[in-house]
């Protein structure tokens, strides 16, 4: 009787073990959800960062060909799986709208999204926010395998309010699904480093495939492996191997050109010139190549930047580890140091922090590790100490997911300015709007033909739809609106503007750009502007080289002194 009376104590032990283990995971996961998923719908239709669209572009060319494969070079340029996991997405978006009756048929439906397929952007936004939000389940396996549950737990928390995993899942891009594959790899290579079984090879294999298909970096998740497994009479490893290699080889055909972005991104970045050689095309700039040894620092720079507290645990984790376990340091550390050598020296401090979001769920491991080392010591104080630094730790993810939903969830400063103009300008009035970005403001039937007859190879697939539908179709108000962007002084006859009767002149400055640009792209052709009403995102302007509030470099300097989102926008009347 003692005895069962024992089991069935045991047994609601475990009962009440395991349902608190799912509460506090579970909470753990609603919190990466929420702090990623408040702000998706920010400033709706435009894009919150210049290639966002690309994954709606290619799921909706996808759907519509009915194609198995994401091979249109003209609108993707990333490997094959994010535009699957991007058209699984758009595609049950859609399913749901038919079935709850959002449109009458597929006709109606396709018609509409031909139009606003901006609209969609809200997709894949979410999709990133999802996929970041369950990475903490891997990252919390990949800790608790190692250490403990505690361990797992803790990094998962880190992970959740990292700042640059926020920041980054918060964009419907390539480096917002990629951390997800990073952090399953992660998992799949902490179980194969404590039992190298076929099963767990296996595991890694496919874990590895999809973190390349996504971005081809991911090929970087193999090297754990093969720094910490035997090579001597592996057959598992020989065949792990053999797979990859034909799993790259088939990503790189489904997405040819994927390769080629990447090529052609570090060559312009390191400013080389091979590129230029292949394609006999000059090389445009994204910013201009910094000495190599700066460019290794600056990848660092940028993690202690935006997520201080979490990088130095890491790093004090890091020394921890290698002390006491040098083998696991060496499997934790090789992905990291790999794709750092890789990637580091082609990027400059606060461009493209999207790139560093895989070293993410690394990091939160490492910090977590630091805490549960010194909370073991054996000082009076250990436990005290070791809690206060993961508050510490914490606090400026906490800081940075408040500070940012809460901006996000504002008015972006384009959308004010477009709001302006339709509640203040007649239709039809004549406007040149200039940006570095697709923005929307809505155009009438008048300047698509103008366009069709100047300049009809900068017509988009929304524009041309527009151009063979009745004027029920277009959205209302609408405008005389010319998109110079593309299409200024340069691509057009000698006073286009002034022909034209062009009165208007919106002006997007998303930071750090002089005169002379402007003067060169549109303004040389005004004899005087008049400033009519501005829409600045800034209540006092960032010290220093600051970017834009959608690509921070100084980011905590941005974000304290920005009042929401978006650039600078003037709105002129202009004489010629």
């Amino acid at each position: 009787m003692k005895l069962g009376r024992f089991h069935d104590t045991v047994a609601k032990m475990r009962l009440l073990s395991a349902k608190k283990h799912v509460i506090i995971l579970s909470a753990i996961f609603l919190l990466a959800l929420a702090v990623r998923l408040v702000g998706v719908q920010y400033g709706l239709p435009q894009e919150y960062v210049g290639d966002e669209y690309v994954q709606v572009a290619v799921a909706l060319k996808m759907l519509d060909t009915r194609s198995l494969t994401p091979n249109f070079p003209t609108i993707f340029y990333h490997q094959p799986l994010s535009a699957y996991i991007s058209t699984a997405g758009i595609a049950t978006y859609l399913g749901s709208q038919m079935l709850t009756g959002r449109f009458a048929d597929l006709a109606a439906m396709r018609d509409y999204y031909a139009v606003h397929a901006s609209d969609l952007l809200i997709v894949i936004r979410s999709l990133a926010a999802l996929l970041g939000a369950f990475s903490v389940f891997f990252i919390y396996a990949a800790g608790r395998d190692l250490w403990s549950k505690k361990v797992g737990y803790l990094a998962a928390l880190f992970f959740a309010l990292e700042s640059v995993a926020v920041y980054v899942g918060h964009s419907g891009r390539v480096w917002g699904y990629m951390v997800f594959f990073i952090s399953l790899s992660l998992s799949a290579s902490v179980k194969l480093f404590q039992n190298p079984t076929a099963k767990n090879y296996a595991r890694l294999t496919w874990t590895t495939i999809l973190a390349a298909a996504n971005a081809l970096p991911g090929i970087f998740t193999l090297a754990p492996t093969l720094l910490t497994q035997s090579w001597r009479h592996n057959k598992n490893l020989g065949k792990s191997l053999l797979i990859i290699i034909l799993g790259v080889i088939l990503i790189v055909l489904m997405s040819p050109r994927g390769l080629g972005a990447l090529i052609f991104r570090f060559q312009s970045l390191s400013g080389g010139n091979l590129t230029q050689l292949v394609s006999g095309n000059p090389i445009t700039y994204e910013v201009a190549p910094v000495p190599l040894v700066k460019r290794f620092s600056d990848p660092l720079k940028t993690l202690l930047t935006y997520s201080p507290g979490i990088t130095l645990l890491a790093f004090l984790g890091i020394i921890i580890l290698w002390r006491k376990e040098r083998k696991t340091a060496l499997m934790l550390l090789t992905f990291p140091v790999a794709y750092y050598l890789f990637i580091g020296p082609f990027f400059t401090f606060g461009w493209v922090v999207r790139t560093l979001i895989v070293f993410s769920p690394y990091l939160s491991l490492f910090a977590a590790y630091a805490i549960f080392r010194l909370a073991k010591s054996t000082s009076r104080y250990g436990k005290l100490f070791a809690g206060s630094l993961a508050v510490l730790g914490l606090l400026p993810g906490i800081v940075f997911a408040y500070l940012i939903d809460v901006k996000l969830s504002l008015a972006d400063t384009r959308t004010e300015a477009i709001e302006w103009v339709y509640q203040n300008l007649p239709e039809h009035s004549k406007i040149i709007a200039f940006s570095l970005t697709n923005d929307v403001i809505n155009q009438d039937r008048d300047v698509l033909k103008v366009m069709q007859n100047f300049v009809p190879q900068k017509l988009n697939s929304r524009q041309r739809t527009l151009l063979s539908a009745q004027d029920g179709k277009f959205p209302r108000p609408y405008y005389f609106a010319w998109d110079a962007r593309d299409s200024g002084v340069d691509a057009l006859p000698k006073n286009f503007f002034k022909d034209q009767g062009f009165t208007y002149y919106l002006r997007t400055d998303w930071g750090g750009r002089p005169q002379s640009f402007y003067d060169e792209a549109v303004e040389r052709v005004f004899k005087t502007k008049e400033l009519i009403v501005t829409f600045d995102p800034y209540s006092k302007l960032p010290t220093g080289e600051f970017g834009s509030l959608h690509n921070m470099i100084n980011p905590w300097d941005a974000l304290f002194k920005a009042t929401r989102f978006g650039p600078r926008v003037e709105i002129y009347r202009v004489e010629y």
